[in-house]
């Protein structure tokens, strides 16, 4: 896949919901028993409060507008959606979405600089 265009968005979905309530039980949960934490691309690219400084800083260099979603919010959205989350997608100025990560690929990470290492072979961005 060639470098997105900078009409396609990223768009990041978390299989967790959204909300203060939600958050604080989800930081509970990764520390408390991390092997059955549902959110893989959450255990990677989130320490227990926020977001790693390598994410960050790798997603703040690409040019393309980031969409961040918690499950119930993509939900809303994207009702009859057939992928399993978390995903991250490109999003096309129609609307449409196309799976850039999926959840089963997420899983087999083993941390934050897995992902970015994936996310640059997808996008097809050197070193």
């Amino acid at each position: 896949m060639a470098m997105t265009n900078g009409a396609q968005e990223i768009v990041l979905v978390y299989n967790a919901d959204g909300g203060m309530f939600a958050a604080l039980m989800d930081s509970v949960h990764k520390v408390v028993s991390p092997a059955t934490y549902s959110c893989p691309l959450c255990k990677v690219s989130h320490g227990a409060v926020s977001m790693r400084f390598e994410w960050r800083n790798f997603l703040g260099q690409l040019p393309n507008r980031k969409i961040f979603y918690h499950r119930d919010e993509f939900m809303k959205l994207y009702p009859d959606s057939p992928y399993e989350l978390p995903a991250i997608f490109l999003g096309e100025a129609t609307g449409e979405l196309s799976v850039l990560i999926g959840r089963l690929e997420m899983e087999r990470l083993d941390d934050v600089e897995d992902l970015i290492a994936l996310m640059k072979e997808r996008l097809a961005i050197g070193g």
